[in-house]
């Protein structure tokens, strides 16, 4: 499993990329430390047609043709299948989005002593040669995931949620602010090749940078113990928040502003309220102890 470190520095280096780019009670303790914690028309059907259709011609037995039609839907990927109507969600982009929107968040990390540091299989991710941390996340349907039996997390974009199913019981959201170097701050992010304004109250993103160039990433984090999805076929490899499978996982290690840190990360319901500080969400991320820099863990799929 690889861990990221984030880190801010002084001199910056422009990446080399070309971005194309209900109210229930709840055991905090298994997250460590707290720190304060259609149904079809009614109406009948008109027989409009009193001759039998006429099928195109295909030259194709039409048992045959049907067999080929089941075979293509059921090859098109999940993604192609939502209609997006309950958001985006990010996960790690591994060497290609395919035709979804690519979201880059580069952190201008800690420039004294920086110890960013890059473990593992890591993706589309990496240190720059600046000391600083690159992200790169494909964008997705958030409703195409659920629980898995597995405890993991994917990067929330859009405010935007369906239903009351993250109650605070199955799932909810991990919010952590990574306190930027402040000096000199470069700290962007990118959507679809579109530099995004860094701004406090961002009003369209639940991930964004605020106006020094600090950034608040937020998950949705999907419990192990709710079992009712599989994690969907994207049509290329990508990765999640956790560390559940043995092989082909990445860290990364984020150096964050040592000066006056504020760094925090809180667990709350999905649609805010039961706010609880933490110090850690245990295999997806953590503070590294003093809560002053920030451990990503990352599993690849399929």
């Amino acid at each position: 499993m690889g861990t990221i470190f984030y880190s801010c520095t002084k001199e910056k280096e422009e990446s080399n990329n070309t971005f194309k780019p209900s109210n229930k009670t709840i055991d905090f303790s298994i997250f460590g430390k707290i720190e304060t914690v259609y149904n079809e028309s009614e109406n009948p059907k008109k027989e409009t047609d009193t001759l039998p259709k006429e099928e195109p011609e295909t030259g194709i037995e039409p048992d045959i043709l049907d067999s080929i039609i089941t075979s293509i839907e059921d090859s098109v990927p999940e993604i192609l299948k939502s209609s997006g109507d309950c958001g985006y969600v990010g996960v790690f982009k591994k060497s290609t989005c395919k035709t979804y929107e690519e979201v880059v968040i580069y952190f201008d990390s800690e420039d004294h002593n920086n110890q960013n540091r890059i473990d593992g299989e890591t993706g589309g991710s990496y240190k720059t040669g600046n000391n600083d941390i690159e992200m790169h996340f494909c964008l997705v349907p958030q409703d195409l995931f659920g629980n898995t039996g597995v405890d993991y997390g994917v990067l929330r974009w859009n405010p935007i949620a369906c239903g009351t199913e993250f109650d605070g019981s199955c799932r909810m959201s991990i919010v952590r602010f990574l306190d930027c170097e402040d000096n000199n701050n470069i700290t962007k992010i990118y959507e679809g090749g579109q530099l995004l304004v860094n701004q406090d109250n961002d009003q369209f993103h639940l991930t964004h940078a605020d106006n020094k160039g600090n950034v608040r990433m937020e998950f949705a984090f999907f419990k192990e113990y709710c079992h009712n999805a599989n994690f969907p076929d994207l049509g290329f490899e990508y990765g999640v928040l956790g560390t559940f499978t043995g092989t082909d996982n990445g860290h990364i290690y984020s150096d964050d502003e040592d000066n006056d840190n504020i760094n925090y990360m809180r667990l709350r319901n999905f649609f805010g309220g039961n706010e609880q500080l933490i110090s850690s969400v245990p295999g997806l991320i953590d503070g590294n102890g003093n809560g002053l820099n920030t451990n990503f863990y990352i599993t690849w799929l399929p």
